[in-house]
């Protein structure tokens, strides 16, 4: 009796033990925060233009990917065709996936008056650089749209922290914006800035919520034996 006792302990600490290493996986890839790009940060025209910006970093192997989830905000009617950002010292990417968005240039080393240099720029098809040109193509109100980096021998983690440090104050992130406005004419730069709370990805979330009902489980069939075993 007694070792039929220590068979089902050893047995529910066990799924226990696997429940949480399967927690830890999920958990891994979790590296994530947002950036809002907001006229309160700081805006050309004021039109009210704006977009959502979220930063998700992946471990694959020894390099970083960054899948960039970029959304239209505005409040009026306006295009968003290109974003900019800087990147933490040294580092620059590898190579980028539009991933059949209309963000289909990459740019370097951009300038966009008057708010300077930006170390990335992406753009929407069309004539000119990053800041030039009369790009008709993007996300218009409401629309949204991914894209991927690669840097490589980045640890995730890391670079996640870097950027966010980075983009805790405004003026290393901005959308520009066409055709704003009622007659559709008009344009717009704003810049933005990240939010400090992290955001939960949802493989952790689901880690979470499996492990919980797992330990519940390991108890309950625990006690049942318990009271089987005290009742023969």
């Amino acid at each position: 009796m007694k070792s039929k006792h220590l068979s089902s302990l050893k047995s529910a600490i066990l799924g226990s033990s696997l429940l949480v290493a399967g927690v830890m996986a999920l958990s891994a890839p979790a590296q994530a925060f947002t950036v809002t790009i907001d006229p309160q940060y700081g805006s050309t025209e004021n039109t009210g233009s704006s977009a959502f910006l979220d930063f998700n970093f992946v471990q694959q192997n020894t390099n970083t990917v960054l899948n960039l989830l970029i959304k239209n905000t505005s409040s009026v009617t306006s295009t968003l065709v290109g974003v900019g950002f800087d990147t933490p010292g040294g580092i620059s990417q590898s190579s980028y996936n539009s991933l059949g968005s209309a963000f289909v240039q990459l740019f370097n080393d951009v300038s966009l008056s008057p708010y300077g240099s930006f170390d990335i720029g992406i753009r929407s098809a069309g004539s000119g650089g990053f800041g030039g040109g009369n790009p008709q193509a993007g996300l218009t109100n409401g629309q949204s749209a991914t894209v991927s980096f690669t840097f490589n021998n980045q640890n995730a983690s890391s670079l996640e922290s870097s950027f966010l440090s980075l983009f805790s104050q405004p003026g290393s992130v901005v959308g520009r914006f066409q055709q704003v406005g009622a007659n559709r004419e008009g344009s717009d730069k704003v810049l933005g800035q990240a939010e400090t709370a992290a955001v939960p990805e949802p493989t952790t979330m689901a880690g979470l919520a499996l492990a919980g009902a797992g330990l519940a489980a390991a108890r309950r069939r625990k006690a049942a034996k318990e009271a089987a075993m005290k009742a023969s």
